[in-house]
């Protein structure tokens, strides 16, 4: 459906000026005038969805009136995954989770472990029930091999001061698996849960450990000389996402936040 205002050279129109009740004068040779849409659609997340436009005019010559009709296909995309298409570049990282919310947890005197609260997504999103992922693509005619890897950078509050007793801050991902995604970004995209073949990356990290500022980034996928090319994805499921604290960690009242750094390196 159109989501009102619509701009007629910047200026607000009106539904009036779209549906030809008004009309928009003569046009010479070189003449502009310039129609801005803006569109929102419901459904569900991954489905697919057709805007579909049509432009009448008529002018002195034989065959007027004329028309044209333009269609677009967009996808309902998730809110809880970035998407980062570059599409200029031969092997890039598609898209990755937004974020990991552990939710407020009180200030403990042992080491505890926070698991991801479903009440922290439930808008537009499928990641409770699918899992996250982090999506890559190798497009080279020859793939000289890959390597996925994450870091994560300490904990700190919005002064960027560090989490007091954060020393050995962890976060666990386990049942990673890899899907290969085939005609990805169309309507006809299909993933692969359980890939087979010579092609499909030779390492996966099923469960791996992941401890905030150590400056040695986790190698979770691998794909050797002629593996890993098209599209692939990391899946990690919702519920086995933890965030290890050590015992006293924190300040009472103070948000502290890590960056999850995501990595595409040519060299396996």
């Amino acid at each position: 459906m159109v989501a009102y205002p619509i701009t007629k050279n910047g200026a607000p129109a009106t539904a009036a000026d779209i549906d030809g009740t008004n009309n928009h004068g003569d046009l010479n040779d070189g003449d502009r005038i310039t129609f801005t849409f803006e569109t929102t659609v419901t459904g569900t997340v991954d489905q697919w969805v057709e805007a579909e436009g049509r432009l009448d005019w008529e002018d002195d010559t034989i065959t007027s009136p004329y028309h044209n009709e333009s269609k677009g296909r967009v996808q309902i995309q998730d809110d809880e995954q970035t998407y980062t298409p570059k599409d200029t570049d031969d092997m890039s990282i598609q898209s990755v989770p937004v974020y990991f919310n552990h939710g407020t947890n009180p200030i403990m005197s042992t080491a505890q472990t926070y698991h991801l609260h479903s009440m922290n997504y439930q808008s537009n999103t499928k990641v409770v029930t699918d899992g996250f992922y982090t999506r890559i693509k190798d497009d080279r005619a020859i793939s000289t091999g890959w390597k996925l890897t994450a870091k994560l950078s300490d904990f700190k509050d919005s002064s960027n001061a560090p989490m007091p007793n954060g020393t050995g801050t962890s976060l666990k991902l386990e049942n990673m698996s890899i899907e290969r995604v085939t005609d990805r970004d169309t309507p006809q995209e299909t993933i692969d849960p359980s890939p087979t073949g010579t092609d499909v990356p030779s390492s996966v990290q099923s469960t791996e450990t992941i401890v905030a500022g150590q400056p040695t980034a986790k190698t979770l996928v691998t794909a050797q000389p002629n593996q890993g090319q098209d599209t692939w994805q990391l899946r990690m499921p919702f519920d086995k996402i933890s965030l290890n604290l050590p015992a006293n960690a924190g300040k009472k009242g103070t948000v502290y936040k890590a960056k999850l750094t995501w990595s595409l390196d040519d060299t396996p």
